[in-house]
Order: C-alpha cells, then sequence, then structure tokens
C-alpha cells in the first residue's frame, strides 16, 4: 500500500510539472515614479514580455525617464518555489526595488482612474512598445 501511494504521489508530481505547475515565481514590477505597475501570471500564459511592452507604452507615453525595477524579490534557497525559477531569464536581471505605496498591489493604476497609462495606445505606438521590449530581450538585458 506504502508502494502505491508513493506511485500516485510521484505521478501527481510529474503530471503538475508538465502542465506547468512548476513555471517559477510570477514577478511584480513597477516603475522607478511609482505611477505605474503590472504582474506576471505565469499560468495564464501573462508573461514577462508582456508586461514590458506595457511598461514601454506607459514610459512613451507618460513618463520618458521612468526605470523598470522588479517588486518581487528572488524566493530564498530554501523555499520550494526557488527551485523552479531560470535565474538567467531576463526579468530577473532587472534591479530590484522595494514596492512603492502606490504600486504594492502589483497593479497600478487602476483601470477605472482617469491616468495617462490608461488611454488607448495607436497601433503605431503599440507597435513601437513591442519593438523596444524585444530589443530589450534580444539583448538579455532589462
Amino acid at each position: 500500500m506504502r508502494y502505491l501511494v508513493g506511485i500516485i504521489g510521484l505521478l501527481v508530481l510529474v503530471a503538475a510539472w508538465m502542465l506547468g505547475g512548476f513555471s517559477g515565481t510570477d514577478v511584480r514590477f513597477q516603475s522607478s515614479d511609482g505611477e505605474w505597475a503590472d504582474s506576471e501570471i505565469l499560468f495564464k500564459g501573462r508573461s514577462f514580455e508582456m508586461v514590458l511592452v506595457r511598461f514601454e507604452l506607459y514610459r512613451a507615453r507618460c513618463a520618458p525617464t521612468a526605470v523598470l525595477e522588479r517588486a518581487t524579490p528572488e524566493p530564498s534557497w530554501w523555499s520550494f518555489e526557488h527551485w523552479f525559477n531560470n535565474y538567467g531569464q531576463p526579468k530577473w536581471r532587472v534591479p530590484y526595488a522595494s514596492p512603492l505605496p502606490k504600486t504594492g498591489s502589483g497593479y497600478f493604476p487602476p483601470v477605472s482612474a482617469k491616468h495617462c497609462a490608461n488611454t488607448g495606445a495607436s497601433a503605431e505606438e503599440e507597435r513601437a512598445a513591442r519593438e523596444r521590449a524585444r530589443r530589450i530581450l534580444g539583448g538579455s538585458a532589462a
């Protein structure tokens, strides 16, 4: 019976791994001016590249001197999630900064707020932001 439980447990872990259950840590990001924040949601497919595109749109429209900061510290080596991260990914090279008061939740500004980041982007602005994000990712520095 003990062996059966062990085998079932191992199969559950393998299935979770294959389905992306151990895909790493969702990381929060913020702007250095504290007026913008966004987060990855890896389970839903919201990647660092998507967050970077949104930041580049924010920077182009609202704060040209803003710098992207990572508001999630690296998990400590003894935590479970530490072992499922690839610290060579560009998102972990973004400099860490403590979450700012407005951006602590991981999302700012609220969708309902009047803010330059909440105005729609033209197709040209979107294309330029995607290109800047790809250049940053291609250079392996964020």
